[in-house]
């Protein structure tokens, strides 16, 4: 799990800047509140969707040992 809680917080806080970055310049304030709110649901997808297959990973390892006893 070190490895996917390294990649989630290097994709946060890679992308996180670079919207944040982007918005403050780019974008009037209410359109830049409306991107961290999209970047916070995608973030939300990414972190689950992870966790998901994290979990059926390791069912199958889990699975792939039992049979080898």
């Amino acid at each position: 799990m070190d490895i996917l809680n390294e990649l989630i917080d290097r994709f946060m806080t890679e992308l996180d800047n670079e919207l944040c970055d982007f918005s403050e310049k780019e974008l009037p304030p209410e359109k830049a509140s409306e991107l961290h709110e999209i970047v916070g649901k995608l973030t939300s997808a990414v972190f689950q969707s992870a966790c998901k297959a994290g979990i059926k990973l390791r069912a199958r390892i889990e699975a792939g040992l039992i049979k080898e006893k």
